[in-house]
Parts: structure tokens; sequence; C-alpha cells
């Protein structure tokens, strides 16, 4: 488990400062060179984190504090925006590659009968299943040789609005010469690791030299 720095001891033995601790909990007891031993987190529930030490001797007193260093996940708006705007004309480009395959499945489906085919199988499902009414069944057998108004047609509609939506969106950059390279963007961190120090408050002896702790601030990145 992440493991997390403790006090050598209790409350008041040497080596403990008296200052005092953080504003969201002052009565916890802070130390200017502790020495270190080592505990694991052993389970998080929400604010609740759990922590194990190897020795009795190691388990802290209760409202003592122990101090866990976590790589917190951090979100750069300023990336997702770059990233976001270099990767419009790859994005179009794709959506225009798309259009172009639906429209040689949809001359090659409509020659072979295809769609035919497939709302036959769909019928036949839906028969033996037995829990359509007799007169949908029938409007479905009515429409089994129409043309495709739906599938393919629909699919290169919905790409074609795509498009408009993207260009739209190109258009409305001013300064297009900030922007990166589509390959440079898709290898580019929307999300960087910090290193932050948390403090977790010992608020409980579970035994089997385990402590229940508050932790005072973010659980992110103790697993």
């Amino acid at each position: 488990g992440r493991r997390v720095t403790a006090p050598a001891g209790a409350a008041g033995r040497r080596g403990l400062s008296t200052q005092k601790g953080t504003s969201f909990a002052p009565h916890l007891i802070t130390w200017d060179n502790p020495k270190a031993v080592k505990g694991r987190v052993a389970q998080i529930i929400g604010a609740v984190v759990d922590v194990e030490f190897d020795d009795v001797e190691d388990v802290p007193e209760i409202l003592n504090a122990l101090r866990i260093r976590v790589e917190v996940p951090t979100y750069n708006k300023e990336n997702d925006e770059l990233r976001k705007a270099s990767l419009i004309p790859k994005f179009i480009e794709d959506a225009k590659a798309r259009i172009v395959w639906l429209q040689d499945r949809e001359k090659t489906w409509a020659s072979s009968g295809e769609f035919k085919a497939v709302r036959e199988e769909t019928l036949r499902y839906l028969k033996a299943d037995g829990h359509m009414a007799a007169a949908d069944l029938a409007k479905l057998e009515s429409e089994l040789d129409s043309p495709d108004s739906e599938g393919l047609t629909q699919a290169i509609t919905q790409q074609e609005l795509i498009i408009a939506e993207l260009e739209e969106r190109w258009a409305a950059i001013a300064d297009k010469s900030a922007l990166i390279s589509p390959a440079e963007a898709e290898k580019m961190e929307v999300f960087e690791s910090t290193e932050q120090e948390i403090t977790l408050e010992v608020a409980q002896h579970l035994g089997d030299n385990m402590v229940r702790t508050i932790c005072l601030g973010p659980t992110d990145g103790f697993a």
C-alpha cells in the first residue's frame, strides 16, 4: 500500500515539537525532525483512511498526525484546449473518410440486397420472439423491399453535420499559428501529476497495529 510517515512514538515523547497543526485541525501536533516510521494505507473509504504498521511501538496515539506524499492528477485546461483545437483538421479528414466508406458500403449493400437480408433476419427474430403486435409485424413485412431510409443514409448525414460543426469551430480560431500538429496533439497530456503532502489525523485504534484516520485533504492518488 501507500507509505505514510508517522512520529517515532506517542505525543509528548522526545522529538516532537510544540507547534500546532493546520487550520483545519489546530490541535494536531507536528514534528520538526521526526524519526520516520513507515506505515501502509490498508483501506480508503471516502475521507476515512486505515493505516497499518509493522510494530506496535510505531502505532501513533489518537489525535497525532500522519503524513503521506501522493501524486495528484491536475487538469491542465490550456493543454486541453490546445489539444482539441489542433486536432480539428484531423477530425474533419476522419469524418470525410468515413463518408467515403459509408457511400461505398451503401452502393454495395444496395446492389447485393443486403438491406433486405438484414430486414428479413430482424423480422424472423421478432416473429419468433412473439412480443410484437401482429399489425406492427405486418408493417415491417410490407417494408422489406423499400429503399434504405435509415441506416447508412442517416450515418452519412450525421458525418456531414459533424464536419460542418468542426469547420465552424476551425474558422473561429483567430491565431492558428499557435496550434501544434495533430501528431503532437495526440501525445499531449491533459492531466499532470503533482506531488502533494497530505495530513491524516489519527481518530481510532483498530487493533492489529492499525489505526483509522481522517484525511485532511484529497485522497486522489492514494491507491
